[in-house]
């Protein structure tokens, strides 16, 4: 078995850790949330939601090489179910972007024209971050982001490094929402056995990833963040996807979504599974107590109302 695959099947196993279902509640948790969760348009919309431009950032390639060809994705393909979701909700598909960083990326609506899996995290936020910056943010226009798997890790790097003014950065950026699918926000165990500098630097522990929690994930106005888990991951740990620490005072994440074992999310399944209301998770709402929620919406339909409401 070649080092890569080895590293795949260690991160298959280690990432594991964590993912038992945490069903043992209270009754007075579990009355919480008894029954579905109502998800009707309701709340208070913001102002052009479905015309604020949404970017969808892929995942690490496991499978990529160290060259501009080797690494990529089709992004079509990728997002193909999530943007799916999206137009039937009734958002045009201009304001639908999937960004990439791979050189060997094909169907991306915007992508790097170099870029592999040894393109340092941090310089791919950079390049993301500086876009978002010249077409939308000094224009006074806020942006939505969804990521998954590391993608969610570029996102908050592209914020981070802003907001930590770190050189070649932009001044400021204006996301609004932001939500994470299965991203390994406390890293991911034994990720440092791969030989690539992405891998490695999701390892958990390593220090881009306390470069990342112990900086600002709010983007200038706040941004809401969403993060979704699932305890049938077995890439990223449910307990990893759904923590994201930092300076408290200053950054939070407002929706935290873990999908129980028994529903069968795994690592590729986020950006899949939307249509059907028969999802089972646990959810902490703004740092308050965890309750069950019963019968409700899979991971894509979660991500487009995370997008879509001010609350939700």
């Amino acid at each position: 078995m070649g080092l890569l695959a080895s590293c795949v099947a260690l991160m298959l196993v280690a990432c594991s850790q964590g993912t038992n279902d945490s069903t043992k509640h209270s009754k007075v948790e579990n009355k919480a949330a008894q029954g579905s969760e109502g998800f009707s348009d309701v709340g208070i919309q913001r102002a052009d939601t479905k015309s604020r431009p949404v970017f969808f950032i892929h995942g690490y390639d496991f499978k990529g090489s160290p060259t501009n060809t080797g690494s990529g994705h089709d992004c079509k393909a990728y997002w193909n179910k999530t943007l799916e979701w999206f137009k039937h909700r009734k958002w045009s598909s201009s304001n639908l972007i999937t960004w990439g960083y791979y050189g060997g990326n094909k169907r991306c609506d915007r992508n790097l024209t170099s870029g592999h899996v040894n393109t340092e995290p941090t310089v791919i936020a950079r390049k993301l971050a500086n876009h978002i910056y010249e077409n939308y943010s000094k224009k006074d226009r806020p942006v939505d982001m969804v990521g998954h798997s590391y993608g969610g890790l570029i996102i908050r790097a592209a914020i981070v490094g802003t907001n930590k003014k770190v050189k070649g950065f932009p001044p400021y950026l204006l996301i609004e929402d932001a939500v994470t699918m299965g991203t390994p926000h406390h890293g991911a165990t034994l990720a440092s056995a791969c030989p690539h500098v992405q891998c490695k630097r999701m390892a958990k522990g390593s220090n881009w990833i306390k470069w990342l929690n112990g900086g600002n994930s709010e983007a200038r106005g706040g941004t809401d963040w969403t993060l979704i888990g699932s305890n049938a991951d077995l890439v990223v740990s449910a307990d990893s996807a759904t923590a994201m620490t930092g300076d408290h005072k200053k950054m939070s994440a407002e929706h935290r979504i873990r999908y129980y074992k028994q529903e069968g999310i795994g690592h590729n399944d986020y950006t899949d599974i939307g249509k059907g209301m028969t999802y089972d998770y646990w959810r902490i709402r703004n740092g308050g107590k965890g309750y069950r929620v019963s019968n409700s919406a899979g991971p894509i339909r979660m991500a487009n109302r995370a997008t879509q409401f001010a609350r939700w």
